[in-house]
């Protein structure tokens, strides 16, 4: 049982960082704006990526709230987007909305639908729930799913007694701040419910459409296979 000092003092950490953060987004809101202004008035065909990191894309508004996507602009995809309606040709955000819970990612949908232009385009990456399921049941010898599960726990879970699949499944849920999964019907009626028409699957790393093709970032050459095979790629026209 934890001591009255040690929850105390857990507490009042906990306040202290949420202050430390609210004080970065104040501090950093009116050169947003400024920057997000000085984007749209020298773009003619806006694109914007939500959650860049590292990744930070040509010819895009590259968003983040993070510390550590040094070159983007601060933007909270939970929060309201700080953007005018109507006023951006694609939206792209890459392993993002399994981060937020259920209803903020609607939310955040219905935000990217809010300030895309009529028949504008959005495609959004998460891992597959459909996928992830799958590698506790019988795998009836698919050697993809099984280097999956020996990549995952090789990288992601030390200590681990082999490479058991429910190790894998639990850290895909709990891991890396993950809060709900989604597999394609769940994530198609999601973007539908936000104003999105019918949504169409893509392959990681390709599109049909030339501007967004080739914009993931999570792979590199030697976990790409990997990667494209955890991954859900959905794109859709807001109506």
């Amino acid at each position: 049982m934890a001591r009255p000092t040690d929850t105390l003092g857990g507490a009042l950490a906990l306040t202290a960082e949420a202050l430390r953060r609210e004080a970065r987004r104040l501090a950093s809101a009116p050169g947003a704006r400024r920057s997000i202004r000085a984007y749209l008035d020298s773009n003619p065909q806006p694109k914007l990526q939500l959650g860049c990191g590292a990744n930070l894309l040509p010819r895009w508004l590259n968003t983040d709230r993070g510390a550590h996507a040094a070159g983007a602009t601060y933007l909270d995809a939970a929060r309201p987007f700080p953007l005018p309606a109507a006023s951006f040709e694609r939206v792209f955000c890459e392993h993002l909305i399994e981060h937020l819970d259920r209803e903020t990612g609607a939310a955040m949908l219905a935000e990217c639908a809010r300030v895309l232009r009529p028949g504008g385009r959005i495609r959004v990456s998460t891992p597959d729930l459909a996928v992830i399921a799958k590698l506790v049941e019988e795998r009836d010898g698919d050697d993809t799913a099984a280097r999956y599960v020996h990549w995952c726990t090789e990288g992601f879970l030390p200590g681990a007694d082999g490479d058991r699949p429910a190790l894998v499944v639990n850290q895909l849920f709990h891991g890396w701040g993950h809060r709900f999964l989604y597999d394609e019907d769940t994530l198609a009626a999601a973007l539908g419910a936000a104003g999105f028409g019918s949504a169409s699957r893509h392959p990681y790393g390709r599109s049909d459409d030339p501007e967004l093709h080739g914009v993931d970032s999570h792979a590199d050459e030697d976990n790409r296979e990997m990667v494209a095979f955890e991954t859900l790629v959905l794109e859709a026209e807001r109506r």
